[in-house]
């Protein structure tokens, strides 16, 4: 499988105080998803050949989380972003949530 995407979005860091801030983030993800099978030939074990069957898409995203200063350019944040996947493929969505912990250093 190839997943190819890209995306565009917004950030609002509001400052709590004591080096604590919130980060909320949103927008939207678009791009393709590609799978690749091979094709095998009536009571054959051998694949004959291969087929793929690719679907695009745009999905909104959101996240929450939390930032904490060590220092003015030193910057600690953990976060998590969800998206919500519908396929043509299946009538059920999925979620996908992504967890990320981030070291941020300023120059």
């Amino acid at each position: 499988m190839k997943i190819d995407t890209w995306g565009v979005g917004g950030v609002w860091r509001p400052p709590f105080g004591g080096g604590w801030s919130g980060v909320l983030r949103g927008g939207l993800q678009a791009g393709r998803a590609k799978v690749t099978f091979p094709v095998y030939a009536p009571a054959s074990t051998l694949p004959t050949g291969r087929a793929s069957q690719s679907e695009t898409f745009l999905l909104p995203y959101a996240g929450i989380g939390a930032t904490y200063a060590f220092t003015p350019k030193i910057h600690f944040e953990a976060s998590v972003d969800f998206t919500r996947v519908k396929s043509d493929a299946s009538a059920a969505p999925n979620n996908i949530s992504s967890f990320m912990l981030s070291g941020i250093f300023g120059f």
